[in-house]
């Protein structure tokens, strides 16, 4: 097909544009035309480069998942950790995911903008962790995710907070495996043997050696 200065007009005419200024009716388009999405979708970006159509403007999306985040929100993000606020208040008050913040915050500090965050925790968080840890026979954690709600901290510091209270004799120290990892390991080694799979020889020992290694801890 032929692009004619008129046909272009009718495109930007019909085109259905979201918040972001991205075409929403590309098929229906294609089918106006008789020609194929790709043909409508590079058209609409030369429109665009001729100035026709407006470019697309991601920080624009009302919807905040997956939003692009703006240089102001960066801004905010460095201002509000640096003054202590935490990655699930600085979630909140910019209606993000904690997951998002922290990601944020963790290139932010990767690349200098930030400043590394000093770990330090206070007796009343030792208190908390002490009070709802749940630990296995083997003394275990088996509470994780509920301690990283609970404090606001990564399953990795929490983790080695764990690690230094036991060190201090403020919990029990582990005395076997955790039996719910030893479990989760058992039943993947059973489907394995059950399956006889291709490959299977070398999946069997693989979980052999994570079930001697748990063994070990």
């Amino acid at each position: 097909m032929r692009w004619t200065e008129e046909n272009c007009k009718k495109l930007v005419k019909k085109a259905v544009l979201a918040e972001t200024n991205e075409v929403l009716n590309v098929k229906e388009l294609a089918r106006y035309f008789d020609v194929s999405k790709n043909v409508i979708t590079t058209k609409v970006y030369e429109l665009r480069r001729r100035g026709q159509l407006p470019k697309v403007d991601k920080s624009l999306q009302i919807d905040a998942y997956q939003r692009p985040y703006t240089s102001r929100e960066l801004r905010f993000i460095v201002g509000a950790i640096n003054a202590g606020q935490t990655c699930s208040q600085v979630a909140e008050l910019l209606d993000r995911t904690y997951a998002g913040i922290n990601r944020q915050v963790c290139n932010l500090i990767r690349t200098g903008q930030l400043a590394p965050r000093t770990t330090s925790w206070s007796p009343e968080q030792d208190d908390l962790i002490m009070n709802i840890v749940k630990l296995d026979a083997n003394g275990c954690v088996d509470n994780y995710p509920e301690l990283a709600s609970a404090l606001d901290r990564s399953y990795v510091v929490i983790q080695r907070r764990i690690y230094r209270l036991r060190k201090l004799g403020k919990l029990p120290s582990v005395t076997g495996p955790s039996i719910r990892g030893l479990e989760a390991c058992r039943r993947s080694h059973q489907r394995i043997f059950a399956k006889g799979s291709r490959g299977g020889r070398t999946k069997r020992m693989k979980i052999l050696t994570m079930e001697r290694n748990m063994s070990q801890r």
